[in-house]
């Protein structure tokens, strides 16, 4: 809007305004027309070919902090290739993907990079999980079924097909080598009541936390030559845990793929404890004792023993019919009268 500011000029108090130069100063006030000229403001073309963005550097970006779930893995699969970006300092690093299950990670190296953050992440969610092989945080251990040895020290294996009680069925067994004698501390349970969640596709494994030869201190230390620190060492530790009943033991929860379903009464004949049973084994080897011509050779009997554990996976198909099975005698306490031949069948047949 136009204003028009008119300056007067300060009258003295005690002299009185002339009448004549008021009106005149009143009739040119009235010759000025106060417009609206907000109406005449037009927008300016814009042509948006003309507009562009404006420069970014890259390198000025800085990536947000982010939580990796605790399940990483970093080799790709046919189906789920891998996709990479560049860290600050140039190495590539790869792309999390926490819905590829372990059995499905290829063992073939892939880039050295990828490698190396892929050990370097497991080993932060190791630390951050804190395993102690204890009854309520045992080593949890994620099957690896494409590869039944590379399981910590517990060979899983699938037979398919195994007859049992009139069935064909699907049976993983597991089984573990360990010292003559120390057979009877291991022990196996469905967690179902310690891990209800994975109560259907894992097994919770109780064994002894050491070898029988480390046991003990003097049975370790047989050679007169053995370091007197050492054994000192050791013997501390056979006596802490001779005093802790607890780390006598270690537990391992194996936890099969998702979507298993187990069926532990089929072996074991019940719905929480693994049967475990036992196979002896024993073979001759050639010992050489010494070096060079002073060398010995004889033959040494070795024994060994495996406990293993059998459970099948839910489901199977029937080998006979019960309806066709071969029956004795349902009244066997009846006495038999003789046979009578009278046109039909006589009543001691059947």
């Amino acid at each position: 809007m136009k204003r028009e500011i008119r300056q007067f000029e300060a009258q003295p108090p005690e002299q009185e305004a002339d009448p004549a130069a008021v009106a005149a100063a009143d009739q040119g006030e009235d010759e000025y027309e106060y417009e609206d000229e907000d109406d005449d403001i037009k927008p300016a073309a814009v042509n948006l070919q003309d507009i562009k963005p404006a420069a970014v550097n890259l390198q000025d970006i800085k990536p947000a902090a982010v939580n990796l779930p605790t399940r990483i893995r970093f080799a790709p699969t046919a189906d789920r290739p891998m996709s990479s970006n560049k860290s600050s300092a140039g190495s590539t690093l790869p792309t999390v993907d926490s819905s590829i299950p372990s059995q499905q990670v290829p063992s073939v190296a892939r880039d050295p990079g990828h490698v190396q953050a892929s050990v370097y992440s497991n080993l932060r969610t190791l630390e951050r999980m804190g395993m102690d092989g204890t009854e309520w945080n045992p080593y949890v251990v994620p099957l690896n079924l494409n590869k039944p040895e590379a399981n910590y020290g517990f060979e899983v294996v699938k037979v398919e097909g195994l007859e049992h009680s009139n069935f064909t069925r699907d049976v993983y067994i597991i089984r573990k080598t360990t010292t003559v004698g120390q057979e009877v501390l291991w022990d196996a349970e469905i967690p179902v009541h310690k891990f209800p969640a994975l109560g259907n596709r894992s097994i919770l494994l109780r064994g002894p936390s050491q070898d029988y030869w480390h046991t003990s201190a003097d049975l370790y230390h047989q050679d007169e030559r053995a370091c007197k620190k050492t054994k000192l060492v050791h013997t501390k530790l056979e006596t802490a845990i001779s005093k802790t009943p607890d780390r006598k033991y270690s537990y391992w929860l194996l936890v099969f793929p998702e979507g298993t379903i187990l069926e532990n009464h089929v072996f074991s004949g019940d719905a929480v404890h693994v049967r475990r049973e036992t196979n002896d084994m024993n073979a001759e080897v050639t010992v050489t004792d010494g070096h060079g011509d002073d060398a010995v050779k004889f033959q040494v009997e070795l024994f060994g023993v495996s406990v293993y554990w059998r459970i099948a996976i839910a489901g199977g198909e029937m080998i006979r019919s019960p309806d066709r099975a071969v029956r004795g005698r349902r009244f066997r306490n009846r006495k038999t009268a003789p046979a009578t031949n009278q046109g039909g069948e006589g009543e001691g047949e059947e």
